[in-house]
């Protein structure tokens, strides 16, 4: 399982001076007023001593400070870099009258309370040597985090967010019909399903990508691997129509540590585990070569090998030609983020939003279950995979870290188990 660069990695020299900015909005229909929470801006330098990983965080000034008394950098490039990463960061919501209108509406229509908050996330990489800059990267994203509480209990009803690349009005009116289908599926009446593992379950591409990535993706990361029962079974395979690629389309060009990004690894090839995601100080301990995964998702956070932008190759037919031959199955629309049990291969989900399907038509709403697999298990099931692909983001956590996360995936269906 080795990852060969075209291009060779040097021995670092460089710096990687990464600062981070947050900045929020909350939106209120009563009174209809914007609060603007006071920005956040964090900063830490990561570079590399033969195969020490130091990490510095402290005050952008008192790094810069840092590299031009201690390491002796040149004041022009100390100034450069300053000025790279000290570029005003600016939070631009357009439409905010329709925002407000969306929100009244939802509130008449269903009785409840609203509250939406917008957080601009925006982190700055910056490749730097004595002389000069070699990488800088912007990356912007927003959370939006939503909110509705019921009139009558004023208790919590839903609670949940959506990771947004821009904003503009189209991506509101998606937000706002995705947040209306969970109110109605809150009011609907639910039946509650026993003996799962006897349904087909069919994926939204958006349950999907969550799926993938906790039963396949973390279990790959390499830290995982080498202490999962991955480790020991060397014949491992997946059915042959299954194709997993990581690091999938991505602009950057270096990771958190300034190695270079490999991309589009086969982690998974005609069912076969082909690669793993290291980076460059898990390579020293597992003998293998820097994917190029070394992401820290916070100053605080130690650097792991983390997934970025996971692709899942697409079927060759419509999963919809399969669920409507289907009798009994299930419908998954959406999952909560799960968790897997790197040690023995089990993981979790949490199924939020699914229909009974009944002669290839979803009739019932489904009350929320545990979805529960073994890695080995699932291997022996057949899996379906849809023929058209969709990109969808979302927040991971691992070890107190949480990054950001894409997903290009179809839908997928599992065939029921046919243990007796």
């Amino acid at each position: 399982m080795n990852v060969k660069f075209r291009e060779k990695s040097s021995k670092y020299k460089t710096y990687t001076l990464i600062s981070e900015y947050s900045l929020t909005k909350i939106f209120s229909t009563e009174n209809q007023w914007v609060e603007d929470f006071p920005s956040t801006v964090t900063s830490r330098l990561n570079f590399m001593n033969e195969y020490d990983v130091i990490i510095l965080q402290h005050s952008l000034s008192s790094i810069l400070s840092y590299l031009s008394k201690e390491k002796k950098l040149p004041q022009k490039i100390i100034e450069n870099a300053k000025n790279i990463l000290e570029d005003q960061c600016y939070f631009d919501i357009p439409a905010i009258e329709q925002i407000f209108s969306k929100m009244k509406e939802l509130e008449k229509k269903y009785c409840i309370d609203v509250r939406i908050a917008i957080e601009l996330k925006e982190k700055r990489k910056i490749i730097f040597n004595h002389n000069g800059v070699i990488y800088v990267n912007k990356e912007r994203y927003y959370i939006f985090s939503y909110n509705v509480v019921h009139y009558n209990t004023q208790q919590m009803s839903l609670s949940d967010y959506i990771i947004l690349e821009y904003l503009h009005y189209d991506n509101f009116l998606d937000v706002f019909q995705r947040i209306e289908e969970e109110i109605q599926f809150m009011f609907k009446k639910k039946i509650k399903l026993i003996d799962v593992e006897s349904y087909d379950l069919y994926f939204h591409p958006y349950a999907t990508g969550i799926f993938f990535h906790e039963f396949i993706g973390h279990l790959l990361e390499a830290d995982h691997f080498f202490t999962s029962p991955l480790v020991y079974q060397q014949d491992f395979k997946f059915k042959e129509n299954i194709n997993i690629i990581e690091n999938y389309g991505l602009y950057q060009r270096y990771d958190d540590l300034g190695n270079i990004i490999y991309p589009n690894i086969d982690l998974v090839k005609k069912g076969k585990l082909k690669n793993l995601l290291n980076s460059e100080v898990t390579k020293y301990i597992y003998r293998q070569q820097s994917s190029g995964n070394a992401i820290q998702g916070n100053n605080t956070a130690d650097i792991y090998p983390r997934m970025q932008h996971m692709y899942i190759c697409p079927g060759e037919k419509p999963i919809g030609d399969s669920l409507t031959r289907t009798m009994k199955g299930i419908y998954v629309k959406k999952l909560n983020m799960g968790e897997v049990n790197t040690h023995t291969g089990d993981f979790t989900v949490e199924v939020e939003m699914s229909y009974l399907i009944e002669n290839g038509k979803c009739t019932s709403e489904v009350e929320p279950f545990m979805m529960t697999f073994n890695i080995f298990e699932l291997a022996n099931r057949e899996l379906l995979l849809g023929n058209e692909v969709k990109t969808f983001y979302n927040l991971c956590g691992k070890r107190g870290s949480i990054v950001k996360v894409a997903y290009t995936v179809p839908a997928l269906g599992i065939k029921a188990s046919t243990k007796e």
